[in-house]
């Protein structure tokens, strides 16, 4: 009888399946809060992947705001404006 799976081997299954879920859920929460976060005046708005390991992003220093490129290899500045009309109060 060694095609019967037992039950104590399911359960183990199970376990071990569910504690891989809540890992990755986990290292993709401190992920988004890692790049998410705000230090001092500068803050990164929004972020858009646009390839394996590149991406758009907008960062907001004191009052101007930034777009950026980022790829492996280099940060390109697209464009720069002041955030004007935006009240925090």
């Amino acid at each position: 009888m060694n095609s019967v799976v037992t039950l104590d081997s399911v359960l183990a299954l199970l376990l071990v399946a569910g504690l891989l879920v809540l890992f990755f859920y986990g290292l993709t929460v401190y992920r988004n809060r890692f790049l998410l976060r705000s230090q001092g005046d500068m803050q990164i708005c929004e972020q858009l992947p646009v390839g394996p390991r590149q991406r758009l992003m907008v960062v907001k220093m004191a009052e101007r705001k930034l777009l950026l490129a980022i790829s492996q290899e280099q940060i390109t500045l697209l464009e720069s404006w002041n955030d004007v009309g935006k009240s925090d109060s």
